[in-house]
């Protein structure tokens, strides 16, 4: 069976109940269902893992977007006269190999699943993984190569960075602030010279400078992620309409220049890592003046 006849045959299995599954399956790989899964891990549970995940998940969509520039592969739904019918196209601008769905699915989740102790969460966040690889060829916009080779890419990303993060850890030598500094604004330079033609590897790019430095400030400054749950719930909340009107309002006001895209994604990562955290800091001084204490004293 060919690629094109087995996309053809997942038709066959096209229902209401399964069109709405796979989109929505699709739809949790994509940039803004990261955006909030991290933002909410980097708040709520340690700032530290969330950005070891943002910065895998940076350096995977960066280095998927330069592969998929040189492979330079169609989808199937871009080749002349095709006997598609492809759901969520929206979901699939650019060339086809590898799939970036498949590849962050690989690398995020992943890391998130060597955390676990048990195989009963460990079970659920690998079938995600294949879910989210499989949405991509029932809405027909990849090839089954596509998104075995962002699996299997993926899986390489992480072993890479376990690997050198057990050589650093062997080493016992840690860097000061300043010189970390130094390397996030030297691999960013690199990675902008490197990718500045494709919008992707820019957005990355800024957000890896935003994030790391923002990251850097406030691991120096400290910061506490555990709260009550209703005040974990309203900082995910501001947070992310705070990010997403940063998106949305750079996008408008910068234009389409080439460090425009750059630009607007550091200071979203350096909200998102800095500006944020420190803000939802104050959350004990805001109780404190909700219930009158700063005001009237304790024995008011």
């Amino acid at each position: 069976m060919s690629s094109a006849e087995f996309l053809i045959w997942l038709e066959r299995f096209r229902s209401p109940f399964t069109d709405a599954t796979f989109i929505g399956a699709s739809g949790l790989g994509s940039t803004e269902a990261y955006m909030v899964l991290l933002t909410g891990i980097y708040l709520c549970v340690g700032h530290r893992l969330g950005f070891r995940l943002m910065l895998m998940f940076l350096l995977s969509a960066y280095s998927n977007a330069l592969l998929k520039i040189a492979f330079h592969t169609k989808r199937p739904f871009d080749i002349e006269d095709h006997p598609f019918h492809p759901l969520s196209e929206a979901s699939a601008a650019g060339y086809s190999f590898p799939s970036g769905h498949a590849q962050n699915a690989a690398v995020v989740w992943s890391l998130i699943a060597i955390r676990q102790k048990s195989w009963r969460v460990r079970a659920p966040i690998l079938l995600l993984i294949a879910l989210i690889g499989l949405s991509r060829l029932y809405c027909e916009v990849h090839w089954p190569v596509d998104v075995v080779g962002g699996l299997l890419i993926g899986a390489v990303l992480v072993v890479v960075y376990l690997t050198m993060l057990g050589w650093w850890h062997s080493r016992g030598k840690r860097l000061s602030g300043g010189q970390w500094a130094v390397v996030v604004v030297g691999v960013a330079g690199l990675m902008y010279l490197v990718g500045y033609r494709d919008e992707v590897c820019r957005q990355s790019v800024g957000a890896l400078l935003g994030s790391g430095l923002g990251y850097l400030l406030l691991d120096a400054r400290g910061f506490k992620a555990a709260a009550p749950l209703m005040t974990q719930v309203l900082k995910v909340a501001i947070a992310l309409l705070v990010l997403f009107a940063l998106q949305r309002g750079g996008e408008s006001l910068l234009g389409d220049a080439h460090w425009a895209a750059a630009l607007t994604y550091a200071l979203i990562g350096f909200t998102a890592a800095y500006l944020l955290p420190v803000f939802f800091s104050q959350f004990p001084v805001w109780r404190q003046c909700i219930s009158g204490r700063q005001f009237w004293g304790h024995h008011a």
